[in-house]
């Protein structure tokens, strides 16, 4: 691993990190997928790339922070 490589993967263990209280508590009401990302989208949030939310996105994020 050269040091981008670590600075990829340690910046998006924080990002996701960051949307996790977030992610739980919706999850926790079993919000859709399609409205989480709805949501933080409205509220301006974007995907560590810049780009808005999709539902596959929240998904993936739930699997990669073990949230239900």
């Amino acid at each position: 691993l050269n040091r981008d490589s670590l600075f990829f993967f340690f910046s998006f263990d924080f990002f996701a990190l960051s949307l996790k209280d977030s992610l739980v508590s919706y999850r926790s009401m079993n919000t859709p997928y399609s409205v989480i990302a709805e949501k933080w989208n409205s509220q301006g949030k974007t995907t560590r790339q810049g780009k808005p939310f999709l539902p596959m996105t929240v998904s993936r994020l739930c699997k990669q922070l073990g949230v239900k």
